[in-house]
């Protein structure tokens, strides 16, 4: 389709939404021409590009101009460069980021053309298959890997509904786009020359491939460098690794926060490593179907923290209290029913130093308990195994959580792991991790649950 338009001798743009209106001085002007809804659609953007000859109409067939002539006004309404629109410069020099930002803003009625209608400028041919939804683009984007070095393909910002609007708390994504509006922002990006090794392999485990990462010590995660570079900056992108060190980095997962431009020529905290960016997919597996083999997810070893009573005893507005304070993966106020019960916050132990982190829970008119959660490694002859554990203790006068944390890095060895408990008063404090199955999503609920101890039972207990 795209060389159909390349190789005609003219093409012509009827614009139905266009029509001609008659200046004070007799000329003829065209004031909806830029808001027409043909630059809005994502296969006109080939039929804009790829004919060498372009005439466009109104509706009642009034002629507005060819491509030459309007050539700024189509640049200025598309952002497609001059040179391309007038084929001076090939459309295939142009960096992967900047021709997914001409059609960022532009969709189909179908959600399988927005990937469809780009086959042609970036020289792509797959087959179409009807049906298989927003996996057209990300299978558009693989193909684009198998035959391109350019890294600007991963050079694209998550969009509002993906971005946490504190940047704070942001979730995990693959290395793929979701779409081209991803790309809205990055038409300024262009491929640098490849001073390092940019192969890339798409495989099983993720895409392969060579390049630099320092370790970012404010968020406590990596940021790798991208072989493009933005008005003179290099590009980076953000991830997550459960190591804190930059030899033991395998598996990486994307953090949804918006790129970063920096200088990385001289830094000394550069290393290079091979290593594998986990896709859309199999970050999807890992959560949603508890695979412990891949061990570069965030989400496969989170605690959800519930509240599983109706006494009321923990006061909801409270701020969570935590040590180390990193350890908090989900602000505690996006409380959600769960189980019946109430979700009081989202922790990764892994995020900490030691695999563990101390929580005080928030309980009225009570003495102070503190719930220690963490992972511990288990080689179980195969592989090492991050095996969860817990225990809750009585928080002395003037004892201070970070104090609680760092004396227990284990639960004493009467207790399994699996549930803590403890009596204060006249109430039962209980938490006890849920049964989870192979195909129940890998993070471990904590049920905290409360009741009152009868004073007959204690009566007799003690006669």
């Amino acid at each position: 389709m795209y060389r159909w338009y390349e190789q005609s001798a003219v093409c012509f743009v009827y614009l139905s939404d266009v029509s001609a209106q008659t200046a004070p001085d007799g000329s003829r002007i065209f004031p909806h021409f830029e808001s027409s809804c043909w630059f809005t659609r994502g296969w006109t953007l080939q039929e804009l590009i790829a004919p060498r000859n372009v005439e466009f109409y109104t509706s009642d067939w009034t002629y507005v101009g060819d491509k030459s002539s309007i050539v700024t006004t189509l640049s200025r309404t598309t952002d497609v460069d001059v040179g391309v629109l007038l084929g001076t410069e090939s459309v295939h020099a142009c960096s992967v980021a900047m021709i997914m930002s001409w059609a960022s803003r532009r969709t189909t009625t179908r959600k399988e053309d927005i990937a469809y209608c780009l086959m042609g400028l970036f020289g792509i041919h797959m087959p179409l298959l009807y049906g298989e939804g927003e996996r057209a683009f990300i299978r558009l984007q693989e193909e684009i890997l198998k035959q391109s070095s350019d890294q600007s393909l991963f050079a694209w910002n998550p969009t509002r509904e993906d971005l946490d609007p504190s940047g704070r708390y942001p979730s995990l994504c693959g290395i793929f786009a979701k779409s081209p509006l991803c790309f809205a922002d990055t038409g300024h990006i262009l491929q640098s020359p490849e001073y390092w090794a940019t192969e890339s392999t798409v495989t099983n485990r993720g895409i392969r491939l060579r390049m630099p990462f320092k370790y970012d010590t404010s968020r406590k995660s990596f940021l790798g460098g991208l072989c493009c570079i933005s008005y003179g900056f290099d590009v980076a992108i953000e991830f997550y690794s459960p190591s804190h060190s930059l030899e033991d980095l395998d598996h990486l997962v994307r953090v949804s926060r918006r790129l970063r431009y920096e200088r990385w020529s001289d830094d000394p905290q550069i290393h290079f490593k091979e290593v594998y960016l986990v896709t859309g997919t199999a970050l999807s597996r890992a959560t949603f179907m508890g695979f412990s083999g891949l061990e570069g997810f965030q989400a496969q070893y989170n605690f959800h923290v519930v509240k599983d009573d109706r006494t009321g005893m923990i006061n909801m507005d409270e701020s969570l209290e935590l040590y180390p304070p990193e350890a908090l993966f989900k602000e505690p106020h996006l409380a959600v029913s769960l189980w019946g019960g109430k979700l009081i916050g989202v922790l990764n132990p892994l995020q900490a130093r030691y695999n563990s982190v101390a929580m005080r829970l928030p309980i009225k008119s009570l003495p102070r308990i503190a719930l220690v959660l963490g992972f511990r490694t288990l080689d179980n002859g195969l592989a090492n195994v991050k095996q969860p554990w817990m225990t809750m203790v009585r928080m002395d006068e003037h004892e201070s959580l970070e104090q609680v944390w760092s004396k227990i890095k284990e639960p004493p060895s009467s207790e399994d792991g699996h549930c803590s408990a403890i009596t204060l008063d006249s109430v039962h404090v209980l938490a006890e991790r849920a049964k989870q199955h192979w195909f129940v999503s890998a993070s471990r609920d904590i049920h905290i649950s409360f009741s009152p101890v009868l004073r007959v039972q204690n009566a007799m207990e003690e006669g």
